[in-house]
């Protein structure tokens, strides 16, 4: 079953005609690899068997939501130079939708190997990001991967491995975006300043990295140290999952998004136990051609030892106020 077969196949299986196909449009696959199967049969079942899960996914959520940019790094160069890229994109795919529906999230659609994801609460969409910026690690990515430069394996001195395989920036933004269905896809799309945002924020983030907002930051301060309103409440899961993974929020400080007026404070949100990667992008080993985000002796920079402190700080709030466990 081809490429394209698969695609149709899953829309009639799950009675949504073709809205569903388009959700994953494998549009650069099928301009770079031209043969009938370039995905192995055990990866096509298991993304099939994902797509068909989405049937299960929560209801788009409207009002006050968490919206998430992904992009893979330098994916451009893998599609024009790497063949084993078109089996890689399905793994990738396949493990960010598997913890999507298991996080609580919508898949709002799909641009090439970006994907919009939107989440009825904040907690649970910095969950999404940081168990699957983990699990990106273990996928048994094609070798022809794993020998190139964007997706060799690294370690940090303790032998922690940092990096392996597909790269895949983040961003995170809440607000209040105007909901539309799209005529085409039938499923729920956000529009407005808001969304715009959150790209802007993604696009600032490295590979391995994900970027959020101050407003991200506060609804975390809100929801697990009581330090101010919460927008709604947040699922206790959520909030257990980010708790036992020690998550770090490091501030980076104010930045200037690409066509945007108003600059945005934002931090960068590490899982612990990824916490070394914030010394890559000082040191240059990460392969990224843009500049680090931080600088020696900025907040982040104290933080980039490989401690497992959880830290979740406001940054309009006073030192004093910062919130250390």
């Amino acid at each position: 079953m081809d490429v394209n077969g698969m695609s149709y196949d899953i829309a009639d299986a799950t009675g949504k005609n073709a809205s569903l196909a388009t959700l994953m449009p494998d549009f650069r696959a099928r301009q770079k690899d031209k043969t009938p199967s370039a995905v192995s049969g055990k990866a096509k079942v298991s993304l099939v068997q994902t797509i068909a899960r989405l049937e299960r996914e929560v209801p788009p959520p409207t009002g006050h939501v968490c919206l998430v940019f992904t992009d893979i790094r330098n994916s451009t160069q893998l599609w024009d130079k790497n063949p084993a890229m078109s089996t890689a994109i399905h793994l990738h795919n396949n493990l960010l939708l598997q913890h999507l529906l298991y996080c609580g999230g919508y898949m709002v659609k799909t641009e090439g190997d970006s994907f919009m994801c939107a989440f009825p609460t904040t907690l649970a969409a910095v969950w999404w990001c940081v168990t699957a910026q983990i699990q990106l690690l273990h996928v048994p990515w094609p070798q022809e991967i794993l020998d190139c430069e964007e997706g060799k394996e690294v370690y940090d001195k303790h032998g922690n491995l940092l990096a392996r395989g597909l790269s895949v920036r983040m961003g995170i933004h809440s607000g209040t975006p105007a909901c539309e269905l799209d005529p085409i896809t039938c499923r729920m799309d956000y529009l407005g300043s808001m969304v715009n945002r959150c790209a802007r924020i993604s696009a600032s983030a490295l590979g391995g990295q994900i970027m959020c907002s101050a407003d991200v930051v506060r609804e975390v301060n809100a929801s697990l140290f009581d330090c101010g309103p919460a927008s709604k409440p947040q699922t206790a899961r959520a909030i257990e999952e980010i708790r036992q993974l020690q998550t770090v929020f490091l501030p980076v400080g104010e930045i200037k998004l690409k066509g945007l007026e108003i600059p945005e404070m934002a931090s960068l949100v590490y899982p612990a136990a990824l916490l070394g990667r914030q010394q890559l992008v000082k040191s240059g080993l990460n392969p990224s051609t843009s500049p680090s985000l931080s600088t020696p002796g900025s907040p982040a920079d104290s933080y980039t030892n490989g401690t497992a402190a959880q830290v979740i700080c406001d940054q309009t709030l006073s030192d004093d106020a910062c919130l250390e466990r």
